[in-house]
């Protein structure tokens, strides 16, 4: 619903802006399809090589529980029980280390954490022993730690 002038004008925009693509975005599509695999192999052995350290550094954290990633880039930990709310712990994990997860509330479920390991190798590895410390030295319900 508009002014017919500026319904016109907006036809006019969204027509040429959705329906017909440049010429150079269908010569990228075409590289894409044709070299895609090899261009970004690099980049996926490097993830590749981010997940296996990240797997291995959460194996040796016994409070913790995950599912392996199968394609993402990041990970679903299950937060032990003493910890009664992702997001407590995601906001108390920020201000005395500086360490930044999402907590599960944001995908509408609570207890874990989603960690990603796509920062460089050097700070996945300090924020992954920050964790460990925090989950030990997170107040527990009703004690004054």
């Amino acid at each position: 619903l508009g002014h017919k002038d500026l319904i016109g004008q907006l036809r006019k925009l969204q027509s040429h802006s959705t329906t017909c693509l440049p010429s150079f975005i269908e010569k990228a599509a075409l590289v894409a399809v044709q070299q895609g695999r090899q261009l970004v192999q690099q980049e996926i052995a490097t993830i590749a090589d981010k997940r296996r350290e990240f797997l291995t550094l959460l194996n040796e954290l016994d409070d913790l529980s995950f599912t392996s990633p199968a394609g993402a880039f990041y990970v679903f930990v299950k937060l032990p029980e003493h910890i009664t709310s992702a997001l407590s712990f995601s906001e108390w994990l920020l201000d005395n280390y500086r360490v930044m997860v999402v907590p599960s509330e944001a995908f509408g479920v609570d207890g874990y954490l989603r960690l990603s390991y796509t920062a460089p190798q050097q700070e996945v590895r300090a924020g992954v022993k920050l964790l460990a410390k925090a989950l030990v030295d997170y107040p527990r319900q009703g004690t004054s730690r």
